[in-house]
C-alpha cells in the first residue's frame, strides 16, 4: 500500500514531528490528540529525525551546522590557536557554562573567542568562504596588510554590502572589551536580546563602529544590528550552498543523471524511502513538489500516478523542464546538470543572486534609497564584484562549480583574436586543482585593484615569478568578464523570491528577516485558512480566459487546452493543498468570532503551528527545492520582445501574465 501524503511529508521534511509533538504538548493544547493530525506510523518516522533544516534563521546551539563547521575548522588549526585570555574566560562564565576543548573555549557548548588574540582566528574560521582557500590562518588580520590584500576579500565585500569581515572583526573586538553581554548575544545570533541590551546601555554610541558610508534611515544602534544580520545571512547562504554542492562520487551528486538512475532502479516507494544520502532526501521531497500535486500541469501522463506514489514522482520529474535534454537555463557543470535548487536557482547562480537581494535590501535602509548617483555602469561594476566574490566563496564550498564560473575569464575578450582565446582555454584546462586555486582565485582577489608595491613583492615571494605572471594575465581579464551574466543576476534576483514586505519575502537573501522573526505570520495564517470564493475574481478570470483562448491549438478535430505563458495548476494551489491534507488543516479552521474556551484553544493551536512554520519557511526544503520553481524564472517575455510584438495575437504584457497567474487559480 502506498504511503499517504502525510507520510511523504514526514519523510521529506525533517523536524515536522518534533515541532508538532512539542506544539501538542504545550498547555492549553493538551486536549488535542496527535492522531488527529498524523498517523502513528508517520509520527514514528518524524520523532527520530533531526528538527533543524539547512538555512533556518536561528541562534547557535552545540549541534547547529554553523557550530559543527566552526569546530571542525578550529580543531584542524588547534596548535596555531593562541592561548585563551583567562580574564575574558571569567567574564564569559557569567553568561553560561564554560568548558574547554584544548584551547577552544565553549560557552554552553558553542565555541567562542576568549580574548582579542583569538578573535581574528575565530572570525576567519567562522566566515571561512570569504577568504582565499589557500590562506594561512596565522597571517590573516594579524597586522600584515600586504598579505590581507592577497587573501581577504574586503575590497569585494565593501562595494556590495559595506560590511566587511575586517570591519566586523574590529566591531566584535570593541564589544568584547566594553560590552561582553552584547558580544555574546551577537555571537550567538540572539538579535532580540542584542536589541534589548543596546537600548539599555548607558553609552551605546561608544560601542558602534561605522559600517555604512551613506546616511541610513536607522540610528547607529540599529546599524550594528544590520551589520550583524548581514554577517548572519552570509552564514545562512554558506549553509544552503554546502547542501547544494556537487560532492563525492558522481552517483551521489544530485544531478539529472544520478536522479534518473536512482528513480529507474526503484521498484516501489519503499526503495525511495530506503535510499540514503542527498539523492534519497531529494526524491522523497519530490512527492511534495508542485508538479506531483498539481498533475494538471503535466503534458505527459502516467496512468499509475493516480494510485502509485513512485509513478507520481516519475511523472512530475519527466515533465519538469530541467529533466529535458534541451533545457538551457540551468547550466551544465562538468557534464552534469544539477537539479538541487533553492527557490529555482542552482548553485552556479545562487550566491550572486542572494548578494543582489542583500544589496537591494541594504539600499532600502539608505536615506536616498540607494538611487543617488546610481547609473548603469556603477551597477555593472558592483555585480561583477558580486560574481568574483561568489567564485571565491564557492571555491571553499564546491570547487567544481567555482571552476566552471571562471571559464568566463578564458573566453575571447575585446580585440583578442580567437586563437589566443583557445590557447587560454587549453592552458586553463591543463591546470591541476591546486594550480587553478593559486592562479585564478589569486587573480580574482587582486583583479579589481592594482597591487601596491609591498603586496606585489609578497606575491612574487609566495608563488614565484612565473606563476605571478599567469596571475597578472588573468587579473587583467577580470574587468571585461561576465558580460552576459550581470543583467541575468538582476532578473533572477527579482523573480526567484519576492521583495521585502511581500508574502514569502523571507525566503530570499533579505537579511532584514533576522530582525523581524514575526514577519511572515500573517502570510502563514492565510495559508492555514480555507479559500473563500470571490465573485469579482471569477468574472476577471473569465475575461482573461477569452483573451488566452486565442492561443488555443487544434489537435485533429479538437481544440486542445489553452496554452498559457507558463504551465499553471488548474486548481488554486492553496485550496488543493488543503484538500490533500485534511487531517492537518481541518483542525486549524475556526469561525471569525471566538465564542468558547474550546475555540480559543483551537486558535492558540493554529498560532503555535504558524510560528513553528515560520521558523522553517526560509530553509532548504521540498518547498524551496522544487525544480518547477526554476521554470518560473525568466518565463515572461522580455520587454524588448513585448515592445516589438505588442500587436501580435497571443502576445501578453508582463502585467497581464502576472494577473493570469493569480486569476486562473481562482477557477
Amino acid at each position: 500500500m502506498d504511503p499517504s501524503l502525510e507520510e511523504c511529508l514526514a519523510s521529506a521534511v525533517p523536524g515536522v514531528a518534533k515541532a508538532a509533538s512539542g506544539t501538542l504538548a504545550r498547555k492549553p493544547l493538551t486536549e488535542f490528540n496527535e492522531g488527529a493530525f498524523l498517523a502513528p506510523s508517520t509520527l514514528a518516522i518524524l520523532i527520530d529525525q533531526e528538527e533543524r533544516l539547512p538555512g533556518m534563521r536561528d541562534e547557535l546551539t552545540p549541534e547547529h551546522a554553523v557550530v559543527l563547521h566552526l569546530m571542525a575548522r578550529l580543531e584542524v588549526h588547534l596548535d596555531e590557536l593562541p592561548e585563551p585570555d583567562s580574564a575574558m574566560v571569567e567574564r564569559l562564565a557569567s553568561f553560561g557554562k564554560v568548558e574547554f576543548q584544548g584551547k577552544i573555549c565553549l560557552l554552553d557548548g558553542v565555541p567562542i573567542p576568549a580574548g582579542e588574540a583569538q578573535l581574528s582566528y575565530f572570525i576567519v574560521m567562522r566566515w571561512r568562504p570569504l577568504f582565499h582557500p589557500s590562506a594561512n590562518i596565522r597571517r590573516v588580520y594579524c597586522g600584515d596588510e600586504a598579505y590581507d590584500r592577497l587573501v581577504a576579500t574586503d575590497i569585494l565585500q565593501e562595494p556590495v554590502l559595506n560590511v566587511t569581515t575586517r570591519k566586523y572583526l574590529n566591531q566584535l573586538g570593541t564589544l568584547q572589551r566594553l560590552a561582553p553581554d552584547l558580544f555574546v548575544a551577537i555571537w550567538f545570533r540572539r538579535f532580540r536580546q542584542a536589541e534589548v541590551i543596546l537600548r539599555a546601555h548607558s553609552a551605546p554610541k561608544e560601542l558602534v563602529a561605522k559600517f555604512f558610508a551613506a546616511p541610513m534611515t536607522c540610528g547607529e544602534n540599529d546599524q550594528l544590528l544590520l551589520a550583524a544580520s548581514i554577517m548572519s545571512e552570509w552564514e545562512r547562504i554558506f549553509e544552503i550552498a554546502d547542501v547544494m554542492k556537487l560532492k563525492g562520487r558522481n552517483e551521489d551528486r544530485v544531478t539529472r543523471e544520478s536522479v534518473r538512475k536512482a528513480l529507474d532502479a526503484a521498484r516501489s516507494w519503499g526503495d525511495i524511502l530506503a535510499l540514503e544520502g542527498e539523492i534519497g532526501l531529494f526524491l522523497r521531497g519530490c512527492a511534495l513538489h508542485v508538479r506531483a500535486n498539481h498533475r494538471s500541469m503535466n503534458f505527459v501522463k502516467i496512468p499509475e500516478a493516480d494510485t502509485c506514489m513512485l509513478a507520481r514522482v516519475r511523472e512530475a520529474l519527466d515533465n519538469s523542464l530541467v529533466f529535458q535534454d534541451k533545457y538551457r537555463r540551468v547550466e551544465m557543470i562538468d557534464g552534469e546538470r544539477p537539479v538541487r535548487f533553492f527557490a529555482g536557482v542552482e548553485l552556479a547562480k545562487f550566491i550572486p543572486v542572494m548578494l543582489e537581494q542583500m544589496n537591494d535590501s541594504l539600499m532600502q535602509h539608505r536615506v536616498d534609497g540607494g538611487k543617488v548617483a546610481l547609473v548603469h555602469k556603477v551597477t555593472t561594476q558592483r555585480r561583477r564584484k558580486q560574481m568574483l566574490l561568489s567564485i571565491v566563496a564557492l571555491s571553499n564550498i564546491c570547487e567544481k562549480t567555482a571552476r566552471h564560473l571562471t571559464r568566463t575569464l578564458e573566453a575571447k575578450q575585446g580585440t583578442e583574436n580567437v586563437v589566443d582565446a583557445v590557447e587560454n582555454r587549453s592552458r586553463a584546462d591543463a591546470l591541476t586543482l591546486g594550480e587553478w586555486r593559486k592562479v585564478y582565485l589569486s587573480a580574482i582577489v587582486i583583479g579589481v585593484d592594482p597591487l601596491r608595491r609591498d603586496a606585489d613583492n609578497l606575491l612574487t615571494d609566495l608563488v614565484g615569478p612565473q606563476t605571478k605572471a599567469a596571475i597578472v594575465n588573468i587579473s587583467g581579464r577580470v574587468g571585461n568578464a561576465f558580460k552576459n551574466k550581470l543583467n541575468e543576476i538582476g532578473i533572477i534576483a527579482s523573480e526567484c523570491t519576492l521583495s521585502t514586505g511581500e508574502y514569502g519575502w523571507t525566503m530570499g537573501g533579505r537579511f532584514d528577516a533576522w530582525l523581524k522573526p514575526d514577519a511572515e505570520l500573517e502570510f502563514l495564517r492565510n495559508c492555514t485558512t480555507h479559500i473563500k470564493y470571490r465573485e469579482e475574481l471569477d468574472i476577471s478570470a473569465q475575461q482573461w480566459e477569452k483573451l488566452l483562448s486565442r492561443c488555443a491549438r487544434k489537435v485533429g478535430q479538437h481544440v486542445d487546452r489553452v496554452i498559457r505563458p507558463i504551465s499553471l495548476p488548474r486548481a488554486h494551489p492553496l485550496e488543493h493543498t488543503h484538500g490533500s491534507w485534511p487531517s492537518i488543516f481541518d483542525p486549524l479552521q475556526f469561525t471569525d468570532e471566538i465564542e468558547s474556551a474550546a475555540m480559543s484553544r483551537r486558535w492558540l493551536l493554529r498560532e503555535e503551528c504558524v510560528r513553528q512554520a515560520a521558523r522553517h519557511l526560509a530553509a532548504l526544503s521540498p518547498i524551496t527545492d522544487d525544480p518547477w520553481l526554476s521554470e518560473r524564472i525568466q518565463s515572461r517575455p522580455k520587454h524588448r520582445s513585448l515592445a516589438k510584438n505588442s500587436r501580435r495575437r497571443g502576445t501578453f504584457q508582463n502585467y497581464q501574465i502576472a494577473i493570469t497567474r493569480d486569476l486562473f487559480w481562482q477557477r
